[in-house]
């Protein structure tokens, strides 16, 4: 938990939404999705706390699925 070590940012890589993709048709917004909302249990939990996500991508195209599907989380 980054609250734990005082660190106000974290970093996931969207793994295995690349040339590995495994059988999701969408793996790299799939990744983004359980972070987003594990970062939004987090600032819900710990309001005062500033913390950034930072995601990384293979490529474009599984950057903007990644993108489009963070921007649809309720």
């Amino acid at each position: 938990m980054p609250k734990n070590y005082n660190l106000h940012s974290i970093s996931f890589s969207l793994i295995s939404s690349g040339i590995f993709r495994g059988n999701l048709s969408n793996p790299a917004g799939e990744s983004a999705k359980q972070c987003g909302y594990a970062y939004k249990k987090f600032i819900q939990e710990f309001p005062n706390y500033e913390v950034d996500l930072i995601l990384s991508a293979f490529g474009s195209a599984e950057f903007q699925n990644a993108k489009d599907e963070l921007e649809s989380l309720p």
